[in-house]
């Protein structure tokens, strides 16, 4: 299993370059670029133990622009510990994506 480190870097060698972040229900990058979370979706997940224990769950999602190129990283806490507002973001990019493929 990789580690958030390794996830993180194996998304951006595929094209997942910036690093993003929920800020008012959109998705904003580090240079405060902002995207409509409506107009990108979940391409990758990586899940992964952030300590030996198990209770540190994360997960690195890698996120696109609707039928377009990688757009960048996600990082969330996983299960319980997941933010509302990024919990409600992910839920939109996930409704994207089953939308998508019908």
């Amino acid at each position: 299993m990789l580690s958030l480190i390794e996830s993180c870097n194996e998304l951006k060698s595929r094209g997942y370059s910036a690093d993003l972040h929920v800020v008012n229900g959109a998705l904003q990058d580090a240079s405060d670029n902002r995207f409509d979370v409506k107009a990108c979706e979940i391409t990758a997940v990586y899940r992964v133990d952030v300590d030996s224990s198990g209770s540190g769950q994360s997960v690195a999602y890698g996120v696109s622009k609707k039928q377009g190129s990688p757009l960048g990283v996600l990082i969330s806490n996983y299960g319980v510990d997941t933010e509302k507002s990024v919990e409600e973001v992910l839920s939109q990019l996930e409704q994207n994506l089953k939308e998508t493929k019908n």
